[in-house]
Formats: C-alpha cells, sequence, structure tokens
C-alpha cells in the first residue's frame, strides 16, 4: 500500500511541477526536469533507508524504486510533451 502511495503523491508532484513551470513561463519541460532529478534523490534516500535501517534485500528494494521512480518521471515526461 505504501507503495501506491508514493506513487500518487508523485504523479500529484509531477503535475504540480510541470504546471508551475507553466505558469512562471519556464517551460513545461524544465518543469518535468527538475522533477525527475529531485524525485530521483528523493528515491534513491528511500532506498538506502528501505536497505540499511529497515533491513530490505537490495535486490527487491531496487525493484520497487525502480516502479516509483518510472511511473511519476514518466507523466512528467508525457505531461511535458
Amino acid at each position: 500500500m505504501r507503495t501506491v502511495i508514493v506513487i500518487v503523491i508523485g504523479l500529484i508532484l509531477s503535475l504540480a511541477f510541470v504546471l508551475g513551470a507553466n505558469f512562471i513561463n519556464k517551460g513545461k519541460s524544465t518543469g518535468a526536469y527538475l522533477f525527475m532529478g529531485l524525485w530521483l534523490i528523493f528515491c534513491i534516500v528511500d532506498y538506502c533507508i528501505g536497505v540499511f535501517q529497515a533491513g530490505y534485500s537490495p535486490l527487491d528494494e531496487l525493484g520497487i524504486h525502480l516502479i516509483i521512480f518510472a511511473v511519476p518521471a514518466a507523466a512528467a515526461y508525457f505531461l511535458a510533451r
């Protein structure tokens, strides 16, 4: 359930970044790239917490975090187009 919640939050943030950048006349792609960079940092930090503090397997966490990153990043990419 946590994975779905994080993905939904990522989708909402991607929409906010793309529309926010468009609103301040920076271009949709600028917002998408900024979101993808920040979202990647979030995913890396969350991955490290899952592996080193929670004790999950690195491969299990990698599979989940690939999905957590890819779905909102793809949404930001398509929203910017």
